[in-house]
């Protein structure tokens, strides 16, 4: 299973996007399971907001099962909770100015 963000959501519908052919390239090879959740879904829609045909293409992409839909729960909150503490804070453990990052 692969979970996918806002940004190859995006480069796989919008042929103009720079990491477009590379994005289609990538995903044609993949045999895993495509994920989304919600949060980068609606995102990725934001961002197509004046490419209709594109939004509708992800849209196309969720109802034929191409990139599957998770749901987030209340169950899910600690462990969503304790990832972004690990990737969005400072490395000297202050609270602010922390810039996300993989961890």
């Amino acid at each position: 299973m692969i979970l996918i963000d806002a940004g190859p959501l995006v480069a796989q519908v919008d042929a103009d996007d720079q990491y477009h052919e590379r994005c289609v390239d990538c995903l044609k090879g993949l045999r895993e399971l495509l994920v989304t959740v919600w949060p980068p879904l609606v995102e990725a829609l934001c961002l197509l907001g004046d490419l209709p045909k594109a939004q509708e293409a992800l849209w196309e992409m969720l109802a034929r099962g191409a990139v599957r839909l998770l749901t987030l729960d209340l169950v899910d909150i600690p462990r969503i909770r304790e990832l972004m503490i690990k990737v969005c804070r400072p490395p000297d453990g202050s609270r602010g100015g922390g810039t996300c990052q993989s961890g």
